[in-house]
């Protein structure tokens, strides 16, 4: 519901605030301690050196096409090379990043937007409205969808261009080189919010992304190099904020946690994700570092999925049950570095409006034999079944828990280790069956939860990967994402996850408390509760 005063949509929206008070930093009493680290001390780096921040990832990009991710790892990496037209910052407020100004209208189905003067893609090339219809147009294109284009479809005429029927997106107005205009055919409060992600990057109007290593965008850095193991990244000289303190970003591809600690110590990275292992002994006092301490609860959700259609028996609901009654998620915890896991309440981490406990499995072997038994599987299923997940040391010891324990009640597993490539093409092609994985949020909405892996549009590479539909589900999601009053919207949530819980798809097993080091001649750093990386406050001396 709204009120008719049209300035009562505007403040609603540029004073939706999700942070709350959970996402305060933490800090070890050691942050600021200068230590020599096994005999390893920092060198007196050359400035140019100084100029060059070394980071790594443990996987490559699935892609440079931002408007395709579908991962952490490649939202990470085309937020260097890409900027949309707001901007989400630490504390989650939305921040105009390539506009000067923006209003809503009627009664917030209209909304008139006017571009910053004089900005420039890598190429040198003038962003105008041009690049904004080229954008949109590509997300919805009928030859190849975006995964993520249902974040804008609210705009009219959209789905109707992305099934060909138009040739044009009627709710796309270029006013001016300049100015611009979206038409809705309803309200979608977190619309603004997931113009703030990398899926709605503007791109050039000329970008041509089977050249994959020649990308255009008006992010902060180029692609200057790209291996099989290293990326290198230089500074965007076109890019709207001047990045002084940082001329390059070289990226090594690390999977192996002690390899990547070894690296640190040796300078050769600015920056270390620790093992739950390090955390430990940090914690303990047997382990000195030679950086700085930040922590953050990230809002994302490390889960068991299961993929309804994939078998006879996971269609019933009784064997879903009976699946999830026979986990044991402080387990998984233990398995998945404890100390950097929070148990999940629900599928809504803490921080995200609308969290409440909705987690309705415990533990409990006799009451999964039950449910088998009550659906004629008294034997358990001897046809085992296929457990997906990407091959590192963590999931695999998470893989063999869940056969462990799934051979309790007479289920049995056959555990199918992926590249992570291969993994999220498995997932988003419906080969899985019970899968790990995890989500983290696009802009700490509980719709970029909620609606994103649940809703039945959704199926396949979109997020749900459980290829999960319920009507019901369905239109509790809708009505909440048409709602203008927060505390409404929160009562359709709340009631579509206590029916997704009930359906048995998604086994929650925790949310994430990130770490980091910072090496002691990097400044600025702070984690961002979405994952982000954003060099523009880092400096190195």
């Amino acid at each position: 519901m709204y009120k008719e005063d049209e300035n009562y949509f505007n403040n609603t929206i540029k004073n939706f605030s999700i942070l709350k008070i959970y996402f305060k930093e933490f800090h070890f009493a050691l942050e600021g301690r200068s230590i020599s680290q096994e005999g390893v001390e920092m060198s007196n780096a050359n400035y140019k050196e100084l100029r060059n921040l070394n980071l790594y990832f443990t996987n490559l990009p699935l892609t440079y096409n931002p408007h395709f991710a579908t991962d952490n790892t490649t939202v990470k990496f085309v937020n260097f090379i890409h900027r949309s037209i707001f901007s989400i910052d630490n504390k989650l407020n939305l921040i105009p990043e390539l506009i000067e100004s923006w209003n809503i209208k009627d009664k917030g189905l209209k909304a008139e937007f006017t571009l910053k003067p004089n900005l420039y893609f890598s190429n040198g090339e003038l962003l105008t409205t041009r690049d904004i219809l080229y954008t949109f147009e590509s997300i919805f294109n009928k030859k190849q969808h975006s995964p993520n284009m249902h974040l804008f479809s609210n705009i009219k005429g959209s789905l109707e261009f992305s099934e060909g029927k138009e040739n044009f997106i009627e709710g796309l107005e270029i006013i001016s080189d300049r100015k611009f205009a979206f038409y809705f055919d309803k309200i979608y409060l977190p619309f603004y919010f997931n113009l703030g992600t990398v899926y709605s990057s503007i791109i050039w109007h000329g970008n041509n992304y089977h050249k994959t290593n020649k990308q255009v965008g008006i992010g902060d850095y180029i692609i200057d190099d790209a291996q099989e193991k290293k990326i290198l990244l230089k500074k965007n000289s076109y890019s709207p904020i001047a990045v002084d303190t940082i001329d390059s970003v070289n990226i090594t591809i690390v999977n192996d946690e002690k390899e990547a600690e070894k690296l640190y110590f040796e300078n050769k990275i600015d920056l270390l994700y620790p093992s739950s292992t390090f955390i430990e002994q940090l914690k303990a006092g047997s382990k000195l570092i030679y950086g700085n301490i930040n922590t953050i609860p990230q809002l994302d959700l490390r889960y068991l999925g299961i993929n309804v259609q994939s078998r006879p028996e996971l269609k019933l609901k009784e064997v879903r049950q009976a699946i999830f009654y026979a986990l044991d998620r402080f387990k998984f915890i233990e398995a998945a570095k404890a100390s950097t896991a929070i148990p999940a309440e629900g599928i809504l981490p803490p921080g995200v409006t609308g969290h409440f406990k909705s987690n309705i499995y415990e533990h409990n072997v006799e009451k999964a034999k039950e449910l088998l038994a009550k659906v004629g599987l008294r034997n358990g299923i001897q046809a085992p079944l296929l457990l997906f997940f990407s091959d590192n040391s963590t999931e695999r010891a998470k893989a063999n828990l869940v056969k462990d324990l799934l051979e309790e009640i007479n289920i049995k597993i056959i555990l199918k280790p992926l590249s992570w490539k291969d993994f999220i093409q498995a997932c988003a092609d419906g080969e899985i069956q019970l899968f790990f994985l995890g989500w983290i949020g696009d802009n700490g909405d509980p719709d970029s939860f909620l609606h994103s892996l649940f809703h039945s549009s959704n199926i396949g590479s979109s997020g749900n990967y459980f290829q999960y539909g319920n009507p019901e589900v369905d239109k509790l999601l809708e009505r909440a994402m048409n709602s203008l009053n927060m505390k409404e919207r929160i009562i359709f949530y709340n009631k579509a996850e206590e029916k997704i819980m009930e359906d048995s798809v998604i086994y929650v097993i925790n949310h994430t408390l990130t770490y980091a080091i910072a090496n002691k001649n990097l400044h600025g750093f702070k984690l961002h509760p979405l994952d982000f990386i954003n060099t523009r406050n880092w400096w190195k001396f």
